[in-house]
């Protein structure tokens, strides 16, 4: 039997929902609420894709025609004084149905970095700044803010009420893989992520801290002893046998028969232990449906077939 979330996102969608089945999201927080005298309106469900969001909205009572909405992904300390937005988000909000003197809306929007005035924003600019095949958004991915924020700002009649939930179970269309922690020695890798523009790696060190003295050479800095990212050498391999050389050793260029592809960038931080490495296509795409794995040190991580 069809659930209630899947028939609500069914009839804004249309059959092409069945696709994001698993990554229908129930929201429960009491901060996706907002109650006033004369109406209350909620998010009830959620679905996140790299550069989409979809949200089902509930409204009971008489909510104002001419109310406006706006929307962003946050992290979860940003603040007035210290805004820390991911994304601003550009969509449609739109009614979909009448259920027990319930009124259910459909909300879609695309994430883009840009912010600009509601007078400068016409469909050309959305293409420009919200399509996942332009410059501004081939890097990025909703992945990448699963746990931060969903924010969306009603403003009603002068008065702006917020609600929000959590960025959960993102629906990706990159490869990736989450390692067993106890695969490696000295560090853990969390989550290794292959889209066709860029590799990324993320984990820890396994000693920070007061354990610093403790941590093999291999994975310190010699002029101050803080940790750092262990070295990483990676071999992602093509169904017809090619195989892509990436070895990180402190930001060298990338190469790939004979041509320099793009670079890497690393991030360490010293009191969580926690460390990124990024090595990104600027000179080359790879096509996702022709990798057959991507081996991390030594471990072969095996692309199953969708």
């Amino acid at each position: 039997m069809e659930s209630k979330a899947m028939g609500l996102f069914r009839m804004a969608l249309g059959d092409c929902v069945y696709e994001y089945a698993d990554y229908i999201n129930q929201v429960v927080e009491e901060s996706a609420k907002v109650v006033t005298r004369d109406f209350s309106i909620r998010i009830e469900n959620t679905i996140f894709t790299d550069h989409n969001v979809y949200a089902i909205m509930a409204v009971e009572g008489e909510l104002p025609e001419d109310f406006g909405i706006s929307g962003r992904i946050v992290d979860p300390k940003d603040t007035p004084e210290i805004p820390r937005w991911e994304y601003m988000l550009f969509g449609t909000m739109e009614e979909i149905g009448c259920q027990d003197e319930v009124r259910y809306f459909f909300c879609h929007a695309s994430i883009t970095h840009v912010t600009a005035k509601p007078e400068d924003i016409d469909e050309e600019f959305i293409k420009a700044h919200t399509s996942p095949d332009s410059d501004w958004l081939k890097y990025d991915s909703l992945k990448d803010c699963e746990g931060k924020v969903l924010e969306f700002t009603l403003d009603i009649c002068g008065n702006k009420h917020i609600l929000s939930t959590a960025v959960d179970r993102v629906l990706t269309r990159n490869i990736v893989f989450n390692p067993d922690t106890a695969l490696y020695d000295g560090y853990n890798l969390d989550e290794i992520i292959l889209t066709p523009f860029e590799l990324k790696i993320k984990g820890s060190i396994c000693n920070t801290g007061e354990n610093t003295k403790n941590v093999d050479p291999g994975y310190t800095n010699d002029f101050d002893n803080e940790p750092t990212e262990p070295p990483i050498s990676v071999l992602i391999v093509l169904l017809d046998g090619q195989e892509i050389c990436l070895d990180y050793n402190g930001g060298e260029r990338l190469m790939y028969q004979d041509n320099t592809i793009g670079a890497g960038h690393k991030h360490c931080d010293y009191n969580s232990g926690k460390f990124y490495i990024c090595w990104r296509f600027e000179r080359h795409e790879i096509n996702l449906s022709r990798v057959a794995a991507v081996i991390v040190n030594g471990i072969t991580y095996r692309v199953v077939a969708q």
